[in-house]
């Protein structure tokens, strides 16, 4: 018990000693989040928390809302409607919920309803019916990392990469990747 209370209540900001990038966001970082709202993103009590947490509105969606086509990871869901309306209902629908039963609320920016053509931005991927592909910034980020060559993270960054791109239509962002890391050398 005393394990999990220690893991649990762990404040990583106490011995941290690593650097922030300038590009993350500031609504993300421990460092700008007030103490009594906080906790790791990346830490697995997070990932365990917020899987518990949000078993709720999962069974409010399939089973009160009964949306078939609906998936989330953490705090980041994504549902195919063919009818717009219903995904508009749906939105006011989760709203309330999650402000009335588990006290959370919605980033209105963070709406985004497109048509199935268009694409849709999930976890750094975009999603079309044809084709799922990395998105823009997820490249970026790659990209970056080949050529700063952070020698202490560049081999686990490009091992996360590439199993990403395991996962989508990249041959060819394999091949472009592959050169550049070869060039580098």
């Amino acid at each position: 018990m005393n394990l999990l209370k220690t893991v649990i209540f762990h404040d990583p900001r106490t011995h941290y000693s690593g650097n922030i990038h300038p590009d993350f966001p500031k609504h993300k970082s421990l460092f700008s989040t007030p103490s009594e709202r906080w906790l790791p993103l990346w830490d697995l009590v997070s990932q365990l928390l917020g899987n518990f947490y949000l078993h709720e509105l999962d069974h409010f969606i399939k089973h009160t809302l009964k949306i078939k086509h609906y998936g989330r990871y953490m705090d980041d869901t994504i549902f195919f409607q063919s009818d717009r309306k219903v995904l508009e209902n749906v939105v006011v629908d989760i709203r309330n919920f999650l402000t009335q039963q588990l006290w959370l609320e919605l980033h209105e920016w963070k709406i985004v309803l497109n048509s199935c053509e268009q694409g849709i931005l999930f976890l750094g991927a975009y999603i079309k019916p044809w084709r799922t592909y990395i998105g823009n910034r997820t490249k970026k980020n790659m990209y970056e990392c080949i050529s700063e060559r952070d020698e202490e993270r560049f081999e686990a960054q490009m091992e996360s990469y590439l199993g990403l791109m395991g996962h989508f239509q990249t041959m060819r962002l394999q091949q472009k990747t592959a050169c550049a890391v070869y060039t580098k050398n």
